[in-house]
């Protein structure tokens, strides 16, 4: 995905997308706007589109695209960089579901390590944009000195 694409699809999941974990990590996206639909479903990879009826006759037909599971994830972790707070918590607590279940999409195992190493750049830049040190241990469930750690290299200094 080009970074234009990829900067479009955030703002767009930013604004009309929803982020679930139902046994595996799920991004979707209804809208009444087809053409819109049809975009998100290329960058999705070719996702199915579903029509949603009407409900009632002051309502339009709405269109919905997702993506599941591998995909899913790997959409989160590229646009979470892009994300406003409230869903950065979501797509960490999404993370942390996927990586906690057994024989689903898992990140790096070091001694029960409930950091992944792809989640230490995004730490690194949200903290460098001001979310505070305490807020972010909160979302990723670890102790506040463990993101400061992270954020001053003194942990995870392999990642940059």
């Amino acid at each position: 995905m080009r970074k234009c694409e990829l900067i479009w699809l955030a703002g767009l999941l930013e604004g009309e997308g929803s982020f679930g974990f139902q046994s595996t990590p799920i991004v979707q996206v209804n809208m009444t706007d087809r053409d819109i639909i049809e975009r998100v479903s290329l960058l999705f990879d070719g996702s199915h589109i579903m029509t949603l009826p009407a409900r009632t006759s002051k309502h339009q037909t709405q269109w919905r695209t997702y993506v599941s599971g591998a995909k899913a994830l790997s959409i989160i972790r590229q646009v979470l960089p892009f994300m406003g707070q409230r869903r950065t918590a979501r797509i960490i607590e999404i993370m942390n579901l996927a990586n906690s279940r057994p024989g689903h999409a898992k990140g790096e195992m070091v001694d029960g390590a409930k950091l992944r190493a792809e989640w230490i750049p995004f730490i690194r830049e949200l903290a460098r944009r001001g979310i505070s040190h305490q807020y972010l241990a909160t979302i990723c469930r670890v102790a506040r000195t463990s993101i400061t750690h992270v954020v001053n290299r003194k942990t995870w200094k392999h990642i940059t």
